[in-house]
């Protein structure tokens, strides 16, 4: 996941510099079968002189690519309910494969392209959730933290949308299936974060007498050893002897 900030500075949700302070994210799907994000981070950032201005905080593509288009904490028009001033708005793009043909309804001119792209999407959405979620110290199963907007509807905080599960629901994917990934994704990610760069406090002594005689360096003392490495060790070990 690469997160690209291309503030909409042109559009009143950024203007008008309204906080709030996260307490969930809708996830949200474009709704047309455009599959670049940057077209959407562009065309978010036109005025609109004769109408409300809406806007979400990021777009999110297939590969990878995430153009946050607000500040996570500024308050942005994306589910048309109270939603707007407790959740963070993300849009997924969409595959250019499909057509609608009224409403949330729509054909797929290549079904294996769709899935594709679908299920890229679906990654990348699952990443930007679970650092969303970590920044926040939000989590992803307490009641009405992560939200799709139909679900948001339903809870009387978003407008009558179908998104998003008009599209997985094709591919068997669910909101709670993506609760559920996201959750995993944090606690690989606090695993990597987590982890340790010093020795343990029993191996404290020999890491030291390792390095006073010369068998290492410091450095890597919680990362596995190749075999290599391991001749190296015995050399200098038997040289030291």
């Amino acid at each position: 996941m690469e997160i690209i900030q291309r503030f909409i500075t042109n559009n009143d949700n950024y203007r008008s510099n309204r906080q709030i302070t996260p307490k969930g994210i809708m996830l949200h799907s474009v709704g047309v079968p455009q599959p670049n994000p940057e077209i959407f981070a562009n065309i978010f950032n036109t005025p609109r002189p004769n109408g409300r201005q809406v806007g979400v905080h990021a777009f999110l593509g297939a590969d990878g690519r995430v153009f946050q288009t607000l500040p996570w904490s500024h308050r942005a028009w994306h589910c048309g309910g109270s939603g707007n001033d407790t959740h963070i708005g993300i849009e997924m793009t969409e595959p250019g494969t499909i057509r609608y043909t009224g409403g949330a309804s729509w054909t797929d001119n290549n079904p294996e392209r769709t899935r594709d792209f679908v299920f890229a999407t679906y990654g990348t959405a699952v990443e930007l959730f679970a650092f969303l979620c970590s920044k926040f110290d939000l989590n992803p199963f307490a009641d009405g933290v992560i939200l799709s907007h139909s679900e948001g509807h339903r809870r009387g905080i978003a407008s009558n949308h179908a998104d998003v599960e008009h599209i997985w629901n094709r591919f068997n994917l669910s909101m709670n299936q993506f609760r559920k990934d996201v959750q995993t994704a944090m606690n690989q990610q606090n695993q990597t974060i987590e982890k340790p760069n010093t020795p343990a406090p029993w191996a404290q002594n020999a890491w030291n007498w390792a390095i006073n005689n010369g068998l290492t360096d410091g450095t890597r003392p919680t990362d596995p050893v190749t075999r290599q490495e391991i001749m190296v060790l015995f050399q200098r070990f038997y040289n030291l002897k």
